[in-house]
């Protein structure tokens, strides 16, 4: 019988950017917590036999109680169901200093039957209804200076190699689950918040023992192949967080597992979406036809809109969000940003170090308004005694 299993990640309950509050409620929260409950429905409705969870269930180790709640309520859904839990802690969840504590400890303090939560690197052998397995979890590790993070990186590869590799087929297939970012993938809104150094090859979890690896860390869903094993995926986050989450694809995965090999498929979920609409324009009248003919071409219902106005810096002036952005209706959030066009300095034509300097005067002034007549006669007029002095080059 194939052990099925359900791999998400990324959940990061409780983030307030573009945030609205909704009868006292973040109303981002539940719109996160509904991502949660479409990952916990797919788990029942599928049947599987265990959930993986690979980092960063939070998204502040320092979570609210409210956030806690809501993630215990689901905890225990899927532990009514018989289903046991692996929870690797990602970078979100970890404290920064010590003597601080992860929100998720409180599942480790209450000792809960099924629910193993992964705060330093352990092989933890799971009972399933299917059979066992032997889950190989490693959760985020790599904050601090760089010789830290060489140093994690390189004790990681000889616990994988020696030390976990002997008992790694001792019960049942095995699988890896990470909080880590993998050589060849491609982040979306981690990228900003990471070192390169954290960055590890492939090489350093690879071990032919491993029918699959459970990634979590970087929030475009993707494959990358592996030296030895299974496929390693990113799950992906099952909501769309900011703006470098726009058009990817949200969701989970399902896997099917057998020692040695592991089938898996991506199950996509409806995210809010984030809409970018460009315009450029060079008027007034422009830019307001263009958010016109740009709110009536779609509809943004629920939508994070982001109105980007590209011109001449003349127009500063009429890009503002509550003359522009009330065409968006429907929209969650919308804001807009001006992005003025870099004039292209003009260089004065004629004009030549040889140039007599009346003449280079004339063409100078020709550039300026009208109402510098009056001081292009002065000019003149002083030029010729400058010339007659002898001093045209000064």
């Amino acid at each position: 019988m194939d052990i099925k299993f359900l791999h998400v990640a990324d959940l990061h309950l409780g983030v307030r950017c573009y945030e609205r509050w909704l009868e006292g409620r973040p109303a981002r929260l539940d719109e996160f917590l509904a991502a949660l409950d479409w990952a916990v429905d797919l788990a029942l409705a599928e049947e599987v036999h265990f959930v993986v969870i690979a980092g960063d269930v939070y998204d502040k180790y320092s979570t609210t109680p409210l956030v806690q709640r809501e993630w215990a309520r689901r905890v225990a859904r899927l532990r009514l169901a018989g289903l046991p839990l692996v929870i690797v802690l990602g970078n979100h969840d970890r404290p920064r200093r010590l003597p601080a504590v992860s929100g998720q400890a409180v599942f480790g303090a209450l000792s809960l039957p099924g629910v193993h939560v992964v705060s330093e690197p352990e092989l933890v052998a799971l009972e399933t209804a299917a059979g066992p397995v032997t889950v190989a979890a490693v959760p985020w590790l790599f904050d601090g200076p760089g010789g830290r993070v060489l140093a994690a990186i390189k004790d990681l590869k000889h616990l994988v190699r020696e030390e976990w590799g002997p008992r790694l087929e001792e019960h049942g297939p095995a699988i890896f689950a990470g909080h880590v970012w993998l050589e060849g993938g491609k982040p979306s809104s981690e990228a900003t918040l990471l070192f390169d150094e954290a960055i590890m090859a492939a090489a350093t979890i690879a071990h032919a023992a491993f029918s699959y690896y459970a990634l979590g860390h970087l929030h475009s869903h993707q494959s990358l192949p592996m030296p030895e094993g299974g496929p390693a995926v990113y799950a992906g986050s099952p909501a769309r967080i900011d703006f470098s989450d726009e058009g990817v694809p949200k969701g989970a995965v399902l896997v099917e597992l057998k020692r040695g090999a592991a089938r898996w498929r991506f199950v996509e979920t409806s995210a809010r979406e984030f809409v970018t609409v460009a315009i450029e324009a060079e008027s007034e009248a422009e830019l307001e036809a263009a958010v016109r003919r740009a709110a009536a071409g779609r509809r943004y219902d629920g939508a994070v809109v982001r109105l980007k106005v590209t011109g001449p810096p003349t127009l500063a002036p009429y890009v503002k969000g509550n003359v522009l952005l009330p065409a968006f209706e429907g929209a969650f959030t919308a804001k807009v940003i001006f992005e003025p066009r870099a004039t292209e300095k003009r260089r004065r034509a004629g004009i030549k170090p040889e140039s007599d300097l009346r003449d280079a005067l004339r063409q100078y002034m020709a550039e300026k308004p009208p109402s510098f007549d009056v001081a292009l006669a002065e000019l003149l007029e002083r030029a010729a005694e400058l010339g007659e002095g002898g001093g045209a080059d000064q």
